[in-house]
């Protein structure tokens, strides 16, 4: 089960930047925020990454590595990336489904011809600099994340009053 304060799970990706993404290589100046997110098919997703690739700078200000990462095939990503306003953020595919098990990822199953066969439910998880887990927002549809101008001042507080990471009783 994942925990907060406790280490996470392994996640290593490919990414549309080019190289490998791996989070146990990530040395974050606070905090590394991976957002898993359905897919290209999902216009909540379109819209949550728009909104989180408008606060790179504001999350890179306190010292947060961000990635967005889904199941998507390459070509899917890479529409996603040409047909979204992401520019800045990066953008991991092809997670496969023992690593969204691993996170504990609400898993779905196709509805339409525009889904893909197998994908993950949103996911926001925010990492520390020693690999541990510090928060995350799990769903099971689409609907019911984190809203990020908020995520971005609570993180902001947190960091101000140096917080613990809570959860982990």
């Amino acid at each position: 089960m994942i925990r907060p304060r406790t280490l996470a799970p392994p996640l290593r990706v490919d990414t549309l930047e080019g190289s490998p993404w791996a989070l146990e290589h990530r040395s974050p100046e606070r905090f590394t925020m991976i957002v898993f997110y359905r897919g290209r098919h999902s216009p909540s997703c379109r819209a949550q990454l728009e909104k989180l690739a408008s606060l790179t700078d504001r999350f890179a200000a306190m010292g947060i590595d961000l990635i967005a990462i889904s199941g998507d095939s390459r070509e899917r990503a890479e529409a996603t990336r040409a047909e979204w306003e992401v520019e800045g953020l990066p953008l991991g595919y092809e997670i496969d489904e023992v690593t969204m098990r691993s996170w504990e990822l609400f898993i779905s199953r196709a509805n339409t011809d525009e889904e893909p066969d197998t994908f993950c439910e949103p996911g926001v998880f925010i990492v520390d600099g020693e690999q541990k887990l510090f928060f995350c927002a799990r769903t099971s549809m689409p609907f019911g994340r984190p809203d990020l101008e908020e995520l971005a001042a609570s993180l902001e507080s947190a960091i101000e009053h140096d917080d613990p990471a809570r959860g982990d009783a």
